[in-house]
């Protein structure tokens, strides 16, 4: 209310006295209706900026959180089954061992009757006399007799054609006196993970 009544102390009547208890300013919407709009706009960047990473993120921990709490129980139970049935350790890390063992058994099983077909495929009369396989080095090295010289780069297409065989080497054939046989020792290069 702008106007107030005041009476004074010298005067006997009562004079009216015009105070502005309003000064200009902004109409109270339009500045609230900003500041909504400030803080509407800085909470949807916050969401975008810190939540989504964030939550993606989180899911992330609880997954791995969950497998490592899994594994973690899983750990303790095959630690009671040990302590239960008193198995000893050591002989389990020797049947991992047998049971890797076998697997390079017959990985070395399957390259050697591959390499013996494609022998035999290019010539019936041919003989491997020494066959070996470098799991370290990923090499399978036989030692091959055949009849005819041209028989070998036949032999090496033939070896080509298997789908884990990454290169071929071998010297030049040759043949020892008195024999019409050609002997070389070969060298395949081998991929396991194909």
């Amino acid at each position: 209310m702008p106007n107030r009544k005041y009476q004074g102390k010298e005067r006997e009547g009562s004079e009216f006295i015009y105070v502005d208890l309003l000064p200009e300013m902004r109409r109270p919407r339009q500045f609230n209706v900003n500041i909504l709009l400030i803080v509407l706009i800085a909470v949807i960047l916050s969401w975008l900026v810190i939540y989504m990473p964030l939550s993606g993120r989180q899911e992330r921990l609880d997954e791995v959180l969950e497998e490592r709490n899994d594994l973690r129980n899983e750990r303790a139970m095959i630690d009671g089954i040990i302590s239960t049935y008193r198995l000893d350790a050591d002989r389990i890390t020797f049947m991992e061992n047998i049971e890797r063992a076998k697997a390079l058994q017959s990985t070395y099983t399957q390259y050697k009757e591959d390499m013996e077909n494609a022998v035999l495929e290019i010539d019936h009369n041919a003989d491997i006399i020494d066959f070996r396989y470098d799991h370290a080095n990923n090499e399978v090295v036989f030692r091959v007799t055949m009849g005819r010289r041209i028989h070998f780069p036949n032999l090496e297409m033939e070896i080509y054609e298997l789908l884990y065989v990454a290169s071929i080497n071998y010297p030049e054939p040759t043949s020892p006196e008195g024999s019409t046989r050609y002997t070389t020792t070969i060298t395949v290069e081998v991929d396991p993970d194909a």
